[in-house]
């Protein structure tokens, strides 16, 4: 009677029960610099545990996150005794250098500072990040505007320096600076002009006592500071 009611129960168990694969095995291709042990380490899919491909969906994701990578292709095959997930990844450059070419006014040391406040950082031999790039880019035209440098421009060259390095050069051109010529003020304001004039902190007409104040640039990201 007991076997009966065992073949029994058997017999209601769903049949994706027993249809469940195994990871026979996690092949890694393509790394150089980053050991099978590091990827591995990322990866909820073990070896010898059932095969998952929502959890495989996520080691994906989880791979992307980490920054190493260009690009990954996650396949998986038919082994002897389960499935093979094959792990195919392009690694991002690592920056071997980073240069700042400044002129007179801005300096690297405005840069690294600025950059520290905001929490971004791009170090030697970390990996290349296209949004760090971009981050830095930004930083520096803002410092360009905070200085009076509006026509300034930023030019970012990537030189390839030995197997999969990089040398990053932020070249900053301040451009001519662009001085406050005569000042208007629109509609028909209460005060007299010379008392506003004398309001503006920042963005001062051009003449001997702004200049040596260094208030007669026109500084654009602080016109708010002047209204």
């Amino acid at each position: 009677m007991k076997k009966i009611v065992l073949v029994l129960l058997f017999a209601c168990l769903p049949l994706s029960l027993f249809a469940q694969e195994i990871v026979e095995k996690i092949e890694i291709l393509g790394n150089e610099r980053i050991t099978r042990e590091t990827i591995l380490y990322y990866l909820s899919s073990r070896e010898g545990d059932h095969f998952n491909e929502d959890l495989l969906r996520r080691d994906f994701r989880v791979l992307w996150s980490t920054g190493f990578f260009s690009n990954i292709k996650i396949e998986k095959e038919n082994g002897a005794t389960g499935r093979v997930i094959k792990i195919t990844v392009e690694e991002n450059p690592v920056i071997k250098d980073i240069v700042y070419k400044t002129g007179k006014k801005l300096k690297e040391d405005d840069i690294v500072k600025k950059l520290k406040e905001k929490d971004v950082y791009l170090l030697p031999y970390s990996y290349y990040s296209p949004y760090k790039i971009q981050k830095i880019e930004g930083t520096i035209k803002e410092l360009l505007l905070e200085k009076g440098l509006t026509t300034g421009t930023v030019e970012i060259e990537e030189n390839k320096k030995g197997s999969n390095e990089l040398e990053i050069v932020f070249s900053i051109d301040e451009g001519p600076k662009i001085k406050v010529g005569e000042i208007y003020f629109k509609g028909k304001p209460m005060l007299r002009k010379g008392i506003l004039m004398s309001g503006i902190k920042e963005n001062k007409k051009h003449n001997l006592y702004s200049w040596v104040a260094g208030k007669d640039n026109f500084k654009e990201s602080l016109l708010p500071d002047d209204l």
